[in-house]
């Protein structure tokens, strides 16, 4: 019921590894999809695996899915992500589904800080991406970096961040100036495309609140938040890959995006 292909994407000194899952037949609708804070392409639980496959079979939908420079398969150093190159990689990744794979109207999501540069995306490229969804979509990234971060970043030009689940990643100090300074809604707002924002009632790591506000930063009247009940920051597909929460917010996304596109 659907193809993927795994593609290299050139992008100035280094390649975006992706996945691009196509549905069966032709399609004039595609999303890019973006991965937040220390995971990849497939995202937690390979929450964006399932996701794909979904939005190919049940709502004819292609997407795209890559990793940010120095996670997952990519090659490159993680510093080179800051909230610019993300936005690119994101432009570039929709570009690819334009012109290599013949999918004219595109969308983009995001995971938590995917999420945040989902939104970034959308404000930078209006024309680009057409419809936005947000799950556990972060807007203030500023308490990710303590003191001692900002000190290491301005010597050293990165710090360390630390993770419970996988080795530490240097970080760049313009990623840090970027979380510090970006206002994330102020960009989204030269969009005009409708956003979807998706958050778990229980979520502990970003505040369920933050989806109404992305919502009032849109002036598209489709625009609509969706609090799953019970759902934590990831939608518990940690303790289980097809989680009723994570199919909740696969299939609000997947409707949205077919009908929006």
């Amino acid at each position: 019921m659907y193809r993927e292909e795994h593609i290299q994407i050139p992008f100035e000194d280094y390649t975006i590894p992706a996945v691009v899952t196509l549905p069966e037949g032709s399609t004039e609708k595609g999303v890019v999809m973006l991965h937040g804070t220390g995971t990849n392409k497939d995202e937690a639980g390979n929450g964006y695996i399932t996701a794909s496959r979904i939005f190919a079979e049940d709502y004819g939908l292609a997407s795209i899915r890559i990793d940010w420079p120095g996670y997952g398969e990519s090659q490159a150093s993680p510093l080179c992500y800051d909230f610019t190159t993300a936005v690119r990689n994101a432009a570039t990744a929709a570009t690819v589904l334009q012109i290599q794979y013949g999918i004219p109207r595109t969308g983009v999501m995001g995971w938590s800080q995917g999420g945040s540069d989902a939104l970034l995306a959308a404000g930078n490229y209006p024309d680009l991406f057409s419809a936005v969804v947000t799950w556990a979509g972060a807007l203030d990234l500023s308490g990710m970096i303590t003191k001692d971060d900002i000190r290491s970043a301005i010597q050293d030009g990165y710090f360390i961040m630390h993770f419970d689940w996988r080795e530490a990643v240097p970080v760049s100090a313009q990623w840090a100036e970027d979380a510090l300074t970006v206002d994330i809604l102020e960009t989204f707002a030269f969009s005009s495309a409708p956003v979807l924002a998706i958050a778990g009632e229980d979520d502990d790591v970003v505040d369920p609140e933050c989806a109404q506000m992305i919502v009032e930063a849109s002036d598209n009247p489709a625009s609509a938040v969706l609090i799953i009940q019970g759902a934590d920051h990831v939608f518990h597909v940690l303790e289980d890959e097809q989680s009723p929460q994570l199919l909740e917010a696969v299939h609000a996304a997947g409707d949205f995006f077919r009908a929006q596109l």
